[in-house]
């Protein structure tokens, strides 16, 4: 799977999800003129992410627990959701459908990184991250 295709495969059914949700409570519609700003801020910020869960978490988990390719994955998708669990229960206040998410773009990106690195699995989750808070 590749960085884009595993993107589609997590965005399909958030955007199902979404539907029905007005764009107003999703944060609203962004300017274009903000666009490349957005751009910038989710590879950016998702390259330090994914340097530290896929890069060094998972690469640790790979090359020092021993483990085999499924429980690094498993590994480095559960260190991710646990790092989110402020962002879930303070900032958003949304509680467990953001652990649901970020557990479920862990692995994916935890997977595309097992099998193309760390910067298809940043492609990925920025690809993600960018469609969602640019409001489509």
């Amino acid at each position: 799977m590749t960085a884009l295709g595993a993107a589609a495969a997590l965005l399909v059914p958030m955007l199902g999800l979404l539907r029905g949700v007005p764009l107003d409570e999703r944060g609203g519609a962004v300017a274009t003129a903000l666009l490349p700003a957005l751009v910038v801020v989710a590879f950016g910020g998702n390259l330090l992410e994914e340097v530290l869960f896929r890069g060094l978490v998972q690469g640790h988990l790979e090359r020092t627990a021993g483990l085999g390719p499924v429980r690094t994955v498993l590994g480095s998708g559960l260190f991710f959701a646990a790092g989110h669990v402020f962002l879930a229960t303070t900032v958003t206040g949304l509680g467990r459908p953001v652990l649901a998410f970020t557990l479920a773009e862990g692995l994916l990106c935890a997977w595309v990184r097992l099998r193309h690195g760390v910067l298809a699995a940043t492609v990925t989750h920025a690809t993600v991250i960018l469609v969602l808070a640019s409001g489509i």
